[in-house]
């Protein structure tokens, strides 16, 4: 499948009530496009500008450039930087609340693509990964689960009926750009359409397929066989971008011979009640959003009311109302829809929120995922024996 197969949509990042991140009609295609039940899905789309460039330029990337230079020589559990690859591990319990607010925004793009085809989603990996200059190619494959797992192990945790109907709807991996993505620089490549094939987990990790070469488009002895005529996509991104693929698409990082770093921060998200690639301190994660709300609500409540001649607009803000409050370049607008958040964005992309309860509960659970809706601790009796 051509490079133009590929497709390619353009989000709004500067959502609001007037204006969606994406049509309803958009999200249902994009998802269609990602499945394994349409004939003519490719399994990877491009969305773009899901995230504003200077927000990416200004906050998230000088955020990741200061982690690497203080942790270089003394690095928390899980990271590594080695082998031409730097990657930071456990992301939400890392990043800032401002970013994870930003990162996972209700009405984004990104999250509204992932609980269409997901349904509530939750995380399941949250990592930077940067390739260095001369940076090595990844062997092709697919992702967790069963990604990862010897041919042997794959064997008896999974059925064929798993493996080809029920996991291609486990996860969705998503590669947000932070640095311009190139084929030259270490852009992924994929086999479009190889999710809808049978076998394709079997074979991948059966083989040592040490690498297909992009150039020739043709693939060593060792490879599986639906490698060998194979012909691989590299899409390409500015920051901002997202990158969505089905886990079960055959893929590969590229290797990188330019003379810059190439830096995306990489989400699987995944399922109600999937298991969790990464064991993110989920605790740690909402007390630091919580604390973050609270002093928010405090600062807000040093500014109840802002006159036109302070900040160019009038917000009264009513404090015992469960409603958003958003800063928007130099002024602050004020929403009085209760339980439903209007945002919009500075060209920044910054946003000062006040969320609905209801907001703030399907946040966290963006970070620590499901658990059973009923407490049989505290069932009555008769209905813990019956």
């Amino acid at each position: 499948m051509p490079v133009s197969d590929v497709p390619v949509y353009t989000a709004h990042p500067h959502f609001s009530e007037e204006e969606a991140s994406l049509s309803a009609a958009t999200v249902d295609e994009i998802c269609r496009a990602l499945s394994t039940e349409a004939a003519d899905s490719p399994g990877v789309v491009v969305v773009k500008n899901v995230f504003p460039p200077g927000w990416v330029r200004d906050t998230l990337g000088p955020w990741i450039t200061g982690y690497y230079a203080s942790h270089q020589t003394d690095s928390p559990k899980k990271d590594h930087f080695s082998s031409g690859n730097k990657r930071i591990w456990r992301l939400p319990e890392k990043l800032p609340a401002e970013i994870l607010l930003r990162l996972f925004d209700e009405k984004s793009a990104l999250c509204r693509i992932l609980d269409q085809f997901l349904g509530r989603f939750h995380i399941g990996s949250l990592a930077v990964n940067t390739v260095l200059p001369n940076g090595k190619p990844q062997k092709m494959h697919t992702d967790y689960p069963p990604g990862f797992y010897e041919p042997v192990e794959m064997q008896d945790l999974f059925s064929s009926h798993h493996l080809e109907k029920i996991l291609p709807f486990f996860s969705l991996q998503v590669g947000i750009a932070v640095t311009a993505v190139t084929k030259e620089n270490g852009g992924t490549q994929f086999v479009c359409g190889s999710h809808r094939g049978k076998g394709v987990d079997h074979q991948l990790a059966e083989y040592s397929n040490d690498s297909i070469d992009a150039s020739k488009n043709s693939s060593s002895t060792k490879s599986p066989p639906f490698l060998e005529e194979a012909v691989t996509t590299c899409p390409e991104l500015e920051p901002g971008d997202c990158l969505f693929f089905n886990r079960k698409l055959a893929h590969r990082g590229g290797g990188n011979e330019t003379a810059q770093d190439r830096t995306v921060v990489l989400l699987q998200a995944i399922m109600p009640f999937g298991v969790k690639m990464e064991v993110v301190d989920s605790d740690l994660v909402i007390d630091k959003l919580k604390k973050h709300f609270d002093e928010e609500q405090r600062d807000l409540a040093g500014k109840s009311t802002i006159t036109a001649a302070q900040e160019g607009a009038v917000a009264h803000v009513e404090l015992e109302k469960t409603r958003t409050v958003v800063g928007v370049k130099d002024h602050v607008v004020a929403d009085d829809s209760i339980g439903t958040s209007t945002r919009t964005a500075g060209d920044d992309g910054t946003t000062r929120t006040i969320l609905t309860e209801e907001e703030k509960r399907r946040l966290y659970y963006r970070f620590s995922g499901p658990t059973f809706p009923r407490d049989l601790d505290v069932a009555a009796a008769s209905e813990k024996n019956a």
